[in-house]
């Protein structure tokens, strides 16, 4: 008998272990990666330079630098000093002139990486 009185124990106790593990993981319900965790060291916004006439757009993409080399997408905060930037990040250029567009890291405020973006005016011009 004392066999099986181990084993129940055994038993019980994974038992509570696994389920212990489970309604942990269960609060957890978000869609965007999961970056605080992993202590970035820096955030890169590709590209990183891009010329546009007026009325053109482009999607950037921020992605989270890791100490061991490795990157992966990251949520940010966008901003610029011209034109317009999506939540998503797509950026829309207006006027002419030189614009830089600042992503911010959510999960680690100081992170922050720019874009250039020059904006220039449609030559008129066909190849």
């Amino acid at each position: 008998m004392t066999f099986k009185h181990k084993l129940s124990k055994r038993l019980a106790v994974s038992y509570m272990a696994a389920l212990a593990v489970l309604t942990a993981c269960a609060g957890r319900r978000s869609t965007e990666p999961v970056i605080a965790e992993l202590e970035a060291v820096a955030i890169v916004v590709q590209p990183q330079t891009v010329a546009l006439a007026p009325g053109e757009q482009i999607t950037l993409t921020p992605y989270a630098m890791l100490p061991v080399g490795d990157s992966l997408p990251i949520p940010v905060d966008w901003s610029a000093t011209g034109g317009t930037i999506t939540a998503g990040g797509t950026y829309q250029a207006d006027s002419t002139g030189d614009q830089f567009v600042i992503a911010t890291a959510r999960a680690q405020p100081g992170l922050v990486d720019t874009a250039f973006i020059q904006v220039v005016a449609d030559s008129g011009a066909s190849n």
